[in-house]
């Protein structure tokens, strides 16, 4: 449908006699028809205004592109990249045009090196950079574009002006429109849930991003994956590492089979289970009655409520959140393995307590490549077009894929990752 601009018909038209004008605008109306699409763009080397100036002339100039609206100019600070690089000057542009994408994307690099664009650093400083964040609806994933911008949904510098130009525009991929993006960002609960087939390591990089960032960290109660864990088994005994003292301690499994740190178990939970003497000498199989499970789970979403609250908005100066799960998936996670022992009343309390609890500002959601297999007894993730899908979420995802066997390196340039989009949403 995108495969023959008008410019090349134009060029035909020149080198083909037989080619008339009303067969060129057949080309421009069927085959190349002018499309929405929305640019972002950035500089923080040089005279900053000039150089975007210059590009939007431009892409003015580009046979095929009509400028339609461009936004007001936004300084805004560097995220990521190379510390003390001097600041960006952010915008954005509302085109039509004919071009395809492939050759829209090879027009705007041609702008980026005339400007003087070297493409050496990730994040490094540049004299221009230039996006392509919307095509109409398309979305196009290839080696050398991706279609919407991955990152655009989670960035602040791009949705602002992005949202004075073409707040209408759907995300293909969402289902948002630009400005309603634009709003998440502005007024959610700085809150990134972190997701996954595989807890352990969901555990680990919430713990490294907590620890980065200085978040308040939230990760789901020892006891209740150990539960989970046995009632998975169907086991009446469940060993307990000799190193393992309490549900209460920072140790856990190498293996990620359950966790014991909360990030500080909230006192009113610790007193509604017993302390650390009661959990240490408790028979195992109490943990794994389906109705106590239920009820714990109950407790659990009541303390959420306090830490994690919809109904109160923090502002960015409060600190972030960071949580090892995303509930809506762990609650169905947990209900199936409950089956008929979990009563219909209780399942439609967790759903009315599910929805005094924040939705997550980001959800980010950590893959290992090449491997379909969850690998855990309380993860049954559903899959998309090769991509884990978390279950009831629409909202802005980063999704972070590790290679298998050299995972822990990763995890750090992971959590370098969800740090910078951390930064990017303020």
């Amino acid at each position: 449908m995108f495969s023959v601009p008008l410019w090349e018909a134009d060029a035909a038209d020149q080198s083909d006699p037989s080619w008339s004008k009303r067969s060129r605008l057949f080309v421009h109306a069927v085959v190349c028809p002018m499309a929405n699409v929305l640019i972002g763009l950035g500089s923080n080397l040089g005279s900053r205004e000039e150089n975007l100036r210059t590009a939007l002339d431009l892409l003015q100039q580009t046979p095929g592109i009509d400028l339609r609206a461009v936004s007001r100019w936004i300084p805004t600070r560097p995220v990521g990249g190379p510390a003390a690089q001097p600041d960006f000057l952010n915008g954005a542009a509302l085109l039509r045009t004919s071009l395809s994408p492939e050759h829209l994307l090879q027009r705007v690099q041609e702008i980026e090196l005339q400007l003087g664009r070297v493409r050496a650093e990730r994040w490094g400083p540049r004299p221009l950079d230039l996006d392509i964040l919307l095509y109409e609806q398309l979305v196009v994933e290839s080696p050398r574009l991706r279609i919407p911008h991955p990152a655009m949904a989670w960035r602040r510098f791009v949705l602002e002006p992005a949202a004075q130009v073409a707040g209408w525009m759907p995300h293909p991929e969402i289902g948002w429109t630009v400005r309603e993006l634009f709003e998440h960002l502005r007024l959610a609960f700085p809150y990134v849930a972190i997701t996954g087939p595989y807890p352990s390591l969901n555990r680990r990089l919430a713990q490294q991003v907590a620890q980065q960032t200085g978040a308040e960290l939230v990760c789901v109660p020892g006891w209740l994956k150990v539960g989970l864990r046995m009632l998975a088994e169907k086991a009446k005994e469940f060993p307990i590492p000799s190193k393992q003292r309490s549900f209460l301690s920072p140790d856990s499994s190498d293996d990620g089979s359950w966790t014991t740190n909360m990030g500080g178990m909230p006192l009113g939970l610790a007193q509604n289970r017993g302390d650390c003497a009661y959990l240490e000498d408790a028979p195992w199989e109490e943990f794994a009655q389906p109705t106590q499970l239920a009820q714990d789970i109950l407790q659990w979403l009541q303390v959420l409520i306090e830490r994690l609250p919809s109904y109160q908005y923090r502002r960015a100066s409060d600190g972030w959140v960071v949580s090892d799960f995303w509930l809506p998936q762990w609650l169905a996670e947990a209900a199936a393995l409950l089956g008929p022992a979990l009563p219909e009343t209780d399942r439609r309390l967790w759903e009315t307590l599910a929805k005094w609890i924040a939705l997550p500002k980001l959800l980010v959601c950590l893959e290992r490549q090449g491997d379909g297999n969850p690998g855990h007894p309380i993860s049954d993730p559903q899959y998309l077009g090769g991509k884990y899908k978390p279950l009831g979420w629409q909202g802005p995802i980063l999704r972070i894929r590790l290679a298998r066997g050299i995972w822990p390196p990763r995890l750090s340039r992971a959590a370098a990752e969800v740090q910078t989009a951390m930064q990017a949403m303020q």
